[in-house]
């Protein structure tokens, strides 16, 4: 039932702070979500009610993740990202992600009450696959702009987020270079090359849509190659 006593208390002023799992704070600050806090002084010989301290339940939002015939895939990577303005400019950043289950089934739980875009991708890229499949936003939308938010309240389950991706990798241009710098020219290795598309109106944080496997053959004094970059500018 949420009753909790503490004994052996010295007399003073004290903060009770309450924290469970997959609860947030009615006060919705990110800095404080996870946890409600009250003041409390304890007087000698005397026992303190410390009040009712309240922590909302998280919310879910779930959903399947389909390819461009309607199949069901499994492992694709699905995320929540919240939304915050700076400057006027919406912001997304990453707050949880999960994979679909062989069902190509996801669900997103213990999420704070508020907005957030759902994107997901058939398969992420890495050092083995280099291979790039688009990201797409709920319901089948590449434009972050474009997308629509999906609003949850506190213990609220949002399901049929579906999203349609899909399964053939990017492809496109290639692009290379030399990135030069004041040292010795063959100690510069070049992992990876962002490559930014200019008219985007959205910021992505902590974001690897645009990060770009260095495929030269020689990555030696700077070279860099990398590959299927989308057309634009």
């Amino acid at each position: 039932n949420g009753k909790f006593t503490i004994k052996g208390i010295m007399p003073g002023q004290y903060v009770v702070i309450a924290q469970c799992e997959g609860h947030f704070s009615l006060s919705g600050e990110p800095s404080a979500s996870t946890q409600t806090r009250k003041d409390v002084r304890v007087s000698e010989g005397q026992q303190t009610d410390a009040g009712v301290l309240e922590l909302i339940r998280g919310a879910t939002i779930s959903g399947r993740v389909t390819g461009p015939e309607g199949q069901p895939l499994t492992g694709a990577t699905v995320q929540a990202l919240r939304p915050s303005y700076i400057r006027g400019r919406l912001v997304l950043t990453a707050f949880k992600s999960t994979k679909t289950d062989d069902l190509g089934e996801y669900r997103l739980f213990w999420l704070p009450p508020g907005e957030y875009y759902i994107r997901s991708q058939y398969r992420m890229s890495s050092q083995q696959t280099p291979e790039r499949y688009l990201k797409v936003f709920f319901p089948g939308i590449v434009e972050e702009d474009a997308a629509p938010p999906i609003g949850v309240s506190g213990g609220a389950e949002v399901a049929g987020i579906d999203v349609r991706v899909p399964v053939t990798p990017i492809s496109g241009f290639r692009i290379s270079g030399r990135v030069i710098s004041a040292g010795d020219p063959a100690d510069l290795r070049v992992t990876a090359v962002y490559v930014i598309p200019r008219d985007r109106r959205v910021a992505l944080v902590d974001d690897d849509s645009d990060r770009f496997q260095n495929q030269a053959t020689d990555v030696s004094g700077g070279n860099f190659e990398v590959h299927n970059v989308i057309p634009g500018s």
